[in-house]
């Protein structure tokens, strides 16, 4: 419901990290949706804790909770601010996840982030994996 509320829910921001950490993957899950609907569009000072708090997301063991963390930081990635590298390094890391969503969400955000890191994880994972494995090789 706070994700619903949007930007006027930032004073949230604590207890939606908090709630990353959370026992239940249902809470943690609907936490890191709310926090990537809630700091979308913030200003970096506003937006950079809630990002470095998704980025530490993308290891859970949920996939949904992966997912929803790396759509949220692909959200977040423009405002990411002093966490930038801590984006990029997640993001990069979500580019191997099991999960063609998270791979997806990881290109995105890697995209909106737009710093030269963000830029060489992106162009390093496009590159090998331009070719479909199924495909013979001329």
């Amino acid at each position: 419901a706070l994700g619903d509320v949007g930007p006027p829910a930032g004073g949230a921001g604590a207890a939606l990290s908090a709630a990353l950490k959370d026992g239940s993957e249902l809470v943690r899950g609907h936490a890191a949706d709310a926090l990537g609907t809630v700091f979308a569009g913030a200003k970096p000072a506003a937006a950079a804790p809630a990002a470095a708090a998704l980025a530490a997301v993308l290891q859970d063991e949920n996939e949904v909770v992966r997912r929803n963390a790396t759509l949220s930081l692909a959200r977040v990635a423009p405002n990411a601010g002093t966490a930038a590298e801590q984006v990029a390094a997640a993001l990069a890391a979500g580019l191997a996840d099991a999960s063609h969503y998270v791979r997806g969400y990881a290109v995105l955000g890697l995209r909106r982030l737009g710093t030269p890191r963000a830029h060489r994880e992106l162009l390093s994972y496009l590159e090998s994996t331009r070719w479909d494995p199924a495909q013979p090789q001329a």
